[in-house]
Formats: structure tokens, C-alpha cells, sequence
């Protein structure tokens, strides 16, 4: 499966509705639409986006790196415990601030559906 990259801007809080957006092939603004129906935007938020959508997602995130193959929507914790969502292709991340990564950034946890 491609993805397209979707950015979010500068100091938005988007990162999850990006991802989102990424994993349906909508624009930004429509994933903001879906997700916005629930209130919240955390990951019990995006998860029922996904499954209204069709995507089977489990509800609850899962800690450790993704398979190989499989895409996922990621919560990466900074040693903080501070969270930004980022979608695993199957073979490498796509981040809505950073564009296309090869691996977790360095002392981030990565949780993931």
C-alpha cells in the first residue's frame, strides 16, 4: 500500500488527524472532520475513525516497534512521556513535522495499533 506524506503546520497539535488523513488518502481537513465527531483526538479517538472507515484496528495500542509489512499508526514517546503520532508504511515512517524517517527517533518509545 503507498502513502501519501501529509504535513501538518508548524506548532499544530495535528499530528494524529495527519496520520489519519494518510492512512484514508483524504485531505487534512477531512480527517479533522471524522475525528473531531468523538471530541478528543487520542488514540481511542483515531482508532474508532479507522474502524468507521473500515480499517481493523485493535483498541488498544500495543507497545514496540511495528512488523515489517504492515502499516500501523504510531504513538512515539519522548523520554518526557510527550506523545506525536507517526504512520508506519511497512518499511519506514512517515511523520507529519519530520517527512520520511528510517527509524524511531533516538530515547522514543514507540506504541502502535
Amino acid at each position: 500500500m503507498k502513502f501519501r506524506l501529509i504535513r501538518q503546520e508548524p506548532g499544530d497539535e495535528l499530528c494524529g488527524q495527519a496520520c489519519v488523513a494518510m492512512v484514508l488518502g483524504v485531505c487534512l481537513e477531512t480527517a479533522c472532520y471524522h475525528v473531531a465527531k468523538y471530541k478528543r483526538s487520542g488514540s481511542q479517538e483515531l482508532g474508532r475513525t479507522l474502524r468507521a472507515f473500515g480499517w481493523k484496528v485493535p483498541h488498544k495500542l500495543i507497545r514496540g516497534h511495528p512488523e515489517k509489512g504492515t502499516p500501523a499508526i504510531a504513538l512515539w514517546r519522548d523520554p518526557k512521556q510527550r506523545g506525536h503520532w507517526v504512520l508506519w508504511t511497512g518499511d519506514y515512517w512517515l511523520c507529519p513535522t519530520d517527512g520520511k524517517l528510517a527509524t524511531v527517533k533516538d530515547g522514543w518509545i514507540a506504541e502502535r495499533y
